[in-house]
C-alpha cells in the first residue's frame, strides 16, 4: 500500500528552530523594549491606543523588512553549500515537506514573539493603565497589520533565496528589490525633466511598489476630530495589506515550485535558476544605466541630453560586464557577451531616441477636459486656479498649446544669452507652472518663457495671451481685494532700489572706486515707513487701487517696466472670539513698478524724508 505524501515534517521544524532560535530572541527582544517595557516604566501618555498604532507604519515596517530577511537567510542557508544542500534532500522527505517545515520555522521566529509582545502588552497596560475597548482594538490591529507584513517580506525574502546560489546575493536583491520602485521613478523624472520639454515631475506614484516606504510615509491608523485622535484604519490601507498577504502567498507558491524544481547542484551560483540568468543581466545592465548614469550626469554637471545618454551606455556596460563575470564567474568575457550589450546600447538608443523627440507624447500631452478635476497657472508666483474661476480651462489649455508650439523660438530666444533674470535686474524671462489635477495624478509643466515687447504685443502668443490672463481686472480685482475694504494698514514700509537713473534722483551716486565700478550705497539707506495716522498711508493706497483699476500693474515685465522697488502693508483685522475680539496681522508685499502711481508718491515720500536728514 502506498504511504501518504507528507507536505510537513515536525522533526525539521525543530531542528530549524533549536538551530536558529536567536534570531526570534533578537526580534522579541527589541519588541519588548518598543513596547511592554515602555508601558512598564510609564512612558505614554493618556491616548496610549494611539501610540500603539503609531509603532505600525514605524517599529512593524522596518522589524518585518529586516528581520525578514534573516529569518529566510537562516532557514535556507544549506541551499548555498553544495555538501549542505545533497546531504539534506538525501534524507528520506519530500522536498515540499523539507520546503515548508523550514518556511514555517522561519515565519514562526517572528509571529510567535508578535503573540507574546501581545499578551505582554496587554497584561502592562491591564494592571498599570487599564483596560478599554480602544487598547484592545489597537493591539489587534497592531498584530494583524505586523502579521500581514510578516507574510509578505519573509516570502519575498524566501523567494529570492530559491532565485540566487550565493549566500550573499539574497540580502542584495532583497534589499535592492524592496526599493527599486521608488529610485527609478525619482531617476527616471530626473532625466525626463532634462529631455522632454516642460515636464515636472508631479506627485511620487510607485512607492505603492515598494511596499516598505509605501507604508512608512502613507499610513496612519488614526484621524482628527475636533483636537481629538481617534483609531482609524482606512480601506485603501487595509485593502493594500490584504493585497500584500496574498501576494506574499503566492511568492510562497512559486517559491515551493523553484524549490522542488532546483538542481542542488546549483549551489554557488550567483542564479541558480538557468532560465532567469539573462534576465538578471540584463535587469542588472539597466539598473547600473540608470543609477551610475544619474550619478556621473549629476557630478558632471553637464545638462544636456546627450550627455546625460552617454553617461547612461557607460553605466550600463560596467553593469553588463560585472553581470556576465560574476554569472560565469571569471575575469574574461567571451565575444558573444559583446553582441548582448550591442543588442542592450540599440534599445538604449531607441529609448533615448523615441523619449527626445516625444514618440510617447508626454511633451504634448494634455488631459482631456473630462478627466481634469482641477487646473492651475503659476506665473511669476502669481497662480490661477479654474476652480475658482481666474481663469478657464479651454484658456488655460490654449496657453499650454502655445506654449508648446512656441517651444523652438523660446528656447533659441533663451540659449542667445540675451534673458536672463537676476536678482538686481529687471526679469527678461518668466516661469511659468501648469498644473492639471485628475483623480489619478498630477500632471505638472514648467516652463521659462522669454519676454519682449514684440512677444506681448503679438496677437495669439503664449506671452500676450499669459498677460492677458494675469491682468485681467476680475482677477486683479479678486487678488487684491484687501486693498480695496475700508480697513487702512497700521503700518507701511517703503524700499527703493539704488540703480539705473533712480540713484541720479536721489543724488547719491559716488566717485567711480579705483576698479572702476560705482559703489552703490546700502539698500537699507533709503527706505522710510510710516504708520496711521500718517495721511500718506491713505495717498498709497488710493496709488495701488488706481494702478490696479487701469489693468498696468501686474503686466509682465519688459524694458519700460522695470521693477523699481517695494512697498509693504501691514494690516491689523478684528476677529470676534466670543465676549472679546482677537486680532489678526497680515502682510502685503508689493513690487513697485516704473512709471506706475505708487511709484511717483513712494519716490515722492522718500525724496522728502531723504531731503529732511
Amino acid at each position: 500500500m502506498l504511504s501518504k505524501r507528507s507536505y510537513f515534517d515536525f522533526g525539521i521544524f525543530r531542528k530549524t528552530v533549536t538551530r536558529f532560535w536567536p534570531i526570534a530572541a533578537l526580534y522579541l527582544g527589541i519588541w519588548v523594549l518598543i513596547m511592554p517595557l515602555n508601558y512598564v516604566r510609564g512612558y505614554y501618555y493618556n491616548d496610549v491606543h494611539i501610540e500603539i498604532v503609531q509603532y505600525i507604519p514605524q517599529g512593524s515596517v522596518v522589524m518585518t523588512f529586516i528581520f525578514s530577511c534573516f529569518a529566510a537567510l537562516a532557514v535556507f542557508s544549506y541551499l548555498y553549500n553544495l555538501r549542505s544542500a545533497v546531504m539534506y534532500h538525501s534524507l528520506p522527505v519530500k522536498r515540499e515537506a523539507m520546503f515548508l517545515s523550514n518556511y514555517a520555522a522561519g515565519l514562526s521566529f517572528m509571529i510567535v514573539p508578535n503573540i507574546i509582545i501581545y499578551v505582554m502588552t496587554l497584561l502592562v497596560i491591564m494592571f498599570g493603565h487599564g483596560l478599554n475597548g480602544d487598547v484592545i482594538t489597537a493591539l489587534n490591529m497592531w498584530f494583524a497589520s505586523t502579521a500581514m507584513m510578516c507574510v509578505f517580506f519573509y516570502s519575498f525574502a524566501v523567494m529570492l533565496g530559491m532565485i540566487v546560489g550565493t549566500w550573499f546575493m539574497m540580502p542584495v536583491l532583497y534589499g535592492i528589490l524592496n526599493f527599486t520602485a521608488v529610485v527609478i521613478e525619482n531617476i527616471v523624472n530626473s532625466a525626463l525633466e532634462v529631455l522632454v520639454y516642460g515636464y515636472r515631475s508631479g506627485q511620487t506614484v510607485m512607492t505603492i511598489l515598494s511596499p516598505g516606504v509605501h507604508m512608512m510615509s502613507e499610513f496612519r491608523f488614526y484621524r482628527w476630530i475636533d483636537s481629538v485622535r481617534y483609531l482609524d484604519m482606512p480601506a485603501k490601507d487595509l485593502i493594500y495589506m490584504l493585497v500584500l498577504t496574498v501576494v506574499g502567498v503566492g511568492f510562497t507558491v512559486l517559491s515551493l515550485y523553484m524549490y522542488k524544481k532546483r538542481d542542488m547542484e546549483n549551489a554557488g551560483e550567483i542564479i541558480a535558476v538557468p532560465v532567469l540568468r539573462p534576465v538578471f543581466k540584463y535587469c542588472f545592465s539597466a539598473g547600473c544605466a540608470i543609477v551610475i548614469g544619474a550619478f556621473m550626469y549629476g557630478i558632471m554637471g553637464i545638462e544636456h541630453g546627450l550627455a546625460m545618454y552617454l553617461f547612461a551606455l557607460i553605466g550600463g556596460a560596467v553593469g553588463y560586464i560585472v553581470s556576465v563575470m560574476a554569472l560565469r564567474k571569471s575575469f574574461r568575457i567571451k565575444m558573444s557577451a559583446v553582441k548582448g550589450f550591442a543588442v542592450f546600447a540599440a534599445v538604449v538608443t531607441v529609448l533615448f531616441c523615441a523619449v527626445s523627440f516625444d514618440l510617447f507624447g508626454v511633451e504634448s500631452y494634455i488631459p482631456s477636459a473630462s478627466r481634469v478635476e482641477n487646473a492651475y497657472i503659476t506665473v511669476e508666483g502669481d497662480q490661477l486656479s479654474v476652480s475658482e474661476g481666474d481663469i478657464s480651462l479651454a484658456e488655460l489649455t490654449t496657453i499650454h498649446r502655445k506654449i508648446i508650439s512656441q517651444k523652438n523660438e523660446s528656447k533659441a530666444a533663451l540659449n542667445d544669452g540675451e534673458y536672463y533674470s537676476t536678482s538686481y535686474s529687471y526679469h527678461h524671462s518668466i516661469y511659468v507652472m501648469i498644473e492639471y489635477e485628475t483623480a489619478l495624478r498630477t500632471v505638472r509643466r514648467r516652463y521659462t518663457l522669454p519676454v519682449t515687447d514684440e512677444l506681448l504685443a503679438a496677437p495669439g502668443s503664449a506671452q500676450s495671451l499669459i498677460s492677458d490672463a494675469v491682468n485681467d481686472i476680475d482677477y486683479l480685482l479678486s487678488k487684491y481685494e484687501w486693498a480695496f475694504g475700508t480697513n487702512l494698514p497700521y503700518q507701511v514700509q517703503m524700499e527703493m532700489y539704488e540703480y539705473g537713473e533712480i540713484e541720479e534722483k536721489f543724488g547719491v551716486m559716488t566717485e567711480p572706486d579705483p576698479e572702476g565700478y560705482y559703489e552703490k550705497p546700502d539698500l537699507n539707506v533709503l527706505n522710510l515707513a510710516i504708520a496711521e495716522p500718517d495721511v500718506r498711508i491713505s495717498s498709497l493706497v488710493n496709488a495701488l487701487k488706481s494702478d490696479i483699476m487701469s489693468g498696468g500693474y501686474d503686466v509682465l515685465t519688459v524694458d519700460t517696466k522695470i521693477s523699481t522697488g517695494s512697498v509693504t502693508f501691514y494690516y491689523m483685522t478684528e476677529r470676534p472670539n466670543g465676549n472679546s475680539v482677537d486680532y489678526q496681522k497680515t502682510t502685503h508685499y508689493m513690487s513697485v513698478r516704473e512709471g506706475s502711481e505708487l511709484e511717483k508718491l513712494v519716490l515722492q515720500y522718500l525724496l522728502e524724508a531723504n531731503t529732511a536728514k
